[in-house]
């Protein structure tokens, strides 16, 4: 899908290829800022939503348990008086119904006394039902009728406890009351087992439920009260107002040992806070509602982002197509200049990058064009036209794709690197020509490979390294020139492209060896199996004039000949995934002895 997603970019217009670089560049990244945000935000959110909800909840925990307190340690010091005490213990049996009275008058001014701080619902005291004010029904009740709303007795013989919720009707009233009630319990002075009395302080259920209510922050969520077993006691639907049946999923045991806080299914923060041993105060605050902010937030990115992406593709839009009308005269000149015809000029309309590309163009035409002309006349004393033809069969091959690289280098926007390439290939052809002769020095024709291979290197994106190794001693010795670029053309083609695995490496080592010298040329490419090789060698597979492939190896052979006759030699050697080697062989003597001598 890759391959074929850049095979469509490649096929696009110059101006969609900027506008789509152009808009993808500012308008994607936007896109993808904003959703990174938005779900930063949302967890950002999600969690100071959990930190408020428990603190809510603590609060409402110091609150319920502040009141409690105060009103366990009222009932606690009520039920350790003496004088209660005393008076509950006493057996009714011959007790007079006026002492009785007394006792119930002393009863309610100690209550009174110690619980006066606070504003319950009410004060109960449950003593013996055989003492004749159990059945008041104010203040005192029958210690017999707690069964009906107070757990076992027993489990709670020696300490207070919270009970209910459960109603109560009043004397006098036909109205029932849901309560709360703060139980402690009264022991016997003789018998410390035995239970003599139970002091409750109670209050309304509503007073538990607003104290609730304050602990929800979303406006939509809800607040329980939880028995140590799961059971609901009391809970509140903050929204609705509407006292809730069930509790199944947030029983004690839901949350794990030491959590406080958790995520259930995505949609509900729960907060749990233990109350008194066996409650607990618990709170579920919809994620949906705490996260309504962040959604906004999102949305209005995303609308930033449509927004920013609107005025990109205008700006784009005008600007590729203004580049892209100077690029396509550009280009049809260099198609003209392809074509062979090198009677053409560029029109510079401007100062800018694609300005500098225009004017290097018309230098590089021009210079093109006498490089040319200086070929065609010293074209004219040249002995053999075959040379010739052999000779400029690699200079329009190479310009093409140069001016293919300046080209898009040009559309890149990168005027440095286009100046360098114009630079590189005016030196480049400066040695090519080498003022029409056919021999050079070792030392220009590896400068000359040089240049090359950077030109190369620039087009290959820096896939080519190249080393080069020459004592000085045969820097000065002359060689047909042109002899070493087709053999490291072939080996940037065919070998160093097709790695996927490692970078290309070229070496080149020139030296003499007994009566020659040896120019050679090794690369870490594809290689090549021995059969090709051996076909190589008999000059099988070197392709003749006019066909697409292998005539620079053709070119060497035809050249070598005419030059050196059959004494010189091209050596191949190879291995396939591990290179190529090609080695030049050609007797020194006629390296010493030139015809023509040219010096640049």
């Amino acid at each position: 899908m890759f391959l074929s997603l850049r095979g469509a970019f490649r096929r696009l217009s110059f101006q969609n290829k900027l506008l789509l670089s152009y808009f993808s560049l500012i308008f994607i990244p936007l896109v993808v800022l904003s959703l990174f945000f938005g779900n930063q935000s949302q967890k950002v959110i999600t969690a100071q939503s959990m930190k408020i909800s428990e603190m809510y909840v603590r609060q409402t925990y110091n609150e319920l348990d502040s009141e409690i307190s105060k009103m366990v340690n009222q009932a606690q010091t009520v039920a350790q008086l003496e004088r209660v005490q005393e008076i509950i213990e006493t057996d009714p049996v011959g007790l007079s119904m006026a002492q009785q009275f007394d006792d119930v008058k002393e009863l309610e001014e100690m209550i009174q006394r110690v619980v006066f701080a606070t504003s319950p619902y009410q004060v109960r005291l449950f003593v013996d039902d055989r003492l004749a004010y159990s059945q008041r029904q104010v203040l005192t009740y029958p210690l017999s009728s707690v069964s009906s709303w107070v757990e076992d007795i027993g489990d709670n013989l020696y300490r207070a406890y919270l009970a209910g919720p459960y109603t109560f009707t009043p004397l006098m009233s036909s109205t029932s009351v849901e309560l709360f009630s703060v139980v402690f319990p009264i022991r016997g002075t003789k018998d410390y087992n035995r239970l003599t009395g139970l002091i409750s302080i109670d209050f309304e259920k509503t007073w538990f439920l607003e104290i609730l209510a304050r602990t929800e922050f979303t406006g939509d969520g809800k607040a329980y009260l939880v028995r140590s077993d799961g059971t609901l006691a009391c809970g509140l639907s903050i929204k609705d107002e509407e006292e809730l049946d069930t509790l199944d999923p947030l029983a004690e045991d839901y949350f794990q040992e030491g959590e406080s806080v958790r995520i259930i299914d995505d949609t509900l923060i729960a907060t749990s806070q233990p109350l008194w041993g066996t409650w607990r105060i618990v709170i579920t605050s919809p994620v949906a509602d705490l996260l309504k902010p962040a959604e906004t937030l999102r949305w209005q990115l995303f609308l930033f982002a449509i927004l920013i992406g609107i005025v990109v593709y205008i700006m784009a839009l005008f600007y590729a197509r203004y580049n892209s009308r100077r690029i396509k005269v550009l280009a049809n000149n260099i198609k003209v200049v392809q074509s062979g015809n090198f009677d053409v000029n560029c029109i510079v309309d401007s100062s800018d990058e694609v300005g500098e590309l225009q004017s290097s163009f018309n230098v590089m035409v021009r210079r093109i064009r006498n490089l040319m002309q200086e070929q065609y006349y010293l074209g004219k004393n040249l002995k053999d036209s075959e040379l010739r033809i052999l000779q400029a069969q690699i200079n329009p091959h190479f310009l093409y794709n140069t001016l293919d690289l300046i080209l898009w280098t040009a559309k890149n926007g990168d005027s440095d690197k286009v100046s360098d390439i114009v630079v590189k290939l005016s030196r480049f052809y400066r040695l090519s020509l080498s003022n029409g002769s056919d021999f050079v020095t070792v030392r220009n024709e590896l400068e000359h490979v040089r240049l090359y291979v950077g030109l190369q290197d620039l087009r290959f994106q820096s896939k080519i390294g190249l080393e080069i190794v020459a004592s000085d001693e045969v820097l000065d010795l002359r060689v047909m020139k042109l002899l070493l670029q087709p053999i490291v053309e072939n080996s940037i083609l065919h070998g160093i492209m097709n790695l996927d695995d490692r970078e290309g490496k070229i070496r080149i080592s020139v030296f003499v060896e007994g009566i020659n010298l040896v120019l050679r040329v090794e690369d870490n490419g594809i290689g090549m199996g021995q059969e090709k090789v051996m076909r190589l060698m008999a000059r099988e597979e070197m392709a003749p004039e006019g066909c697409t492939g292998g005539y620079g190896l053709h070119n060497i052979t035809q050249r070598l000949r005419l030059y050196y006759g059959e004494e010189a030699k091209l050596i191949f050697r190879s291995q396939e995934g591990q290179g190529t080697m090609v080695e030049v062989q050609i007797p020194l003597a006629q390296c010493q002895n030139t015809d023509d001598r040219f010096d640049f």
